[in-house]
């Protein structure tokens, strides 16, 4: 039977921890020198607590951190996988919301209409086109009918119960009531 020294342990154990970080096998190269990486820079850090920091060299722990990080850079992007399940329907429980959902109650919605290829489709020789609806001229309103058309559909009066609109002062704009008179306002407000 082989006994395992405590030094051989912790070796053990920080090859699986290097395992779980990179995710790779415990077998990989990198896992071993990082595992062992690992180990070299607690030992550095113990050694440092223990002489409490004086005339302690800080440039072994900067180069263990950069060969760390030279492993972690060559290690490919995760990869991410994403799994597709079309389903007609769904009852029980919804996951977003919690409701439950007795069977048959939830309809899918139709599919998307498909678009239609503008080459693959046949044009139709003699075929005429609909004519264009006719439509009657508008006719041409002079400024004062258009100012006179303005007011009424647009310009009211604030007040209520007011009579029919009418220019104030002879100007034109909107309306607006202060202090019982009506006076003149180009900006629709005033204070």
């Amino acid at each position: 039977m082989v006994k395992i020294t405590p030094d051989a342990q912790r070796l053990i154990d920080a090859r699986e921890a290097a395992s779980k970080e990179l995710n790779l096998p415990v077998t990989d190269w990198r896992v071993r020198r990082y595992a062992l990486l690992m180990n070299a820079h607690d030992n550095l850090t113990a050694s440092l607590l223990a002489s409490a920091g004086e005339g302690f060299d800080v440039d072994a722990l900067l180069k263990l951190d950069n060969a760390m990080q030279e492993i972690r850079a060559t290690l490919p992007p995760e990869q991410i996988k994403v799994a597709v399940k079309f389903v007609e329907g769904i009852s029980g429980v919804c996951p977003k919301c919690r409701a439950e959902i007795p069977e048959g109650e939830y309809t899918p919605r139709p599919p998307a209409p498909r678009a239609i290829d503008a080459e693959a489709v046949e044009t139709v020789e003699g075929v005429k086109a609909l004519p264009a609806p006719k439509t009657k001229p508008v006719p041409a309103l002079s400024p004062e009918q258009a100012r006179a058309k303005h007011r009424a559909e647009f310009v009211k009066d604030s007040r209520p119960n007011a009579p029919a609109p009418a220019p104030v002062d002879g100007g034109e704009g909107p309306l607006c009531w202060v202090g019982g008179r009506g006076t003149f306002n180009p900006f629709g407000v005033e204070r």
